[in-house]
């Protein structure tokens, strides 16, 4: 009975958990999401920290997208250079 009991309980701790995050991906605001949730107000720190990882997600997708304009950046960049040498190559190689 104990067993089932320890799973039940874990079952609908998943089912919260699952519950919170999905709303602070929908970008319901932390003090809703915490009145929704049933928490008290003195407890804002620790359900920050413990479903704030959404906003590490969202950081390293934003990271992620900077570093791939700063790549394509670069590249233009080489582009750019290799097509300024090769019209100089030919300016000189002709007479």
């Amino acid at each position: 009975m104990d067993g089932d009991s320890t799973s039940s309980q874990r079952g609908l701790y998943d089912l919260r958990h699952k519950r919170c995050v999905r709303m602070l991906e929908k970008r319901v605001p932390l003090g809703v999401a915490s009145d929704i949730m049933g928490w008290s107000a003195s407890t804002m720190a620790k359900v920050e920290e413990r479903y704030g990882h959404t906003d590490n997600q969202e950081r390293r997708a934003a990271i992620d997208a900077l570093s791939s304009a700063a790549r394509w950046d670069r590249e233009r960049a080489q582009r750019r250079t290799q097509s300024t040498r090769e019209e100089k190559c030919e300016r000189a190689e002709t007479p």
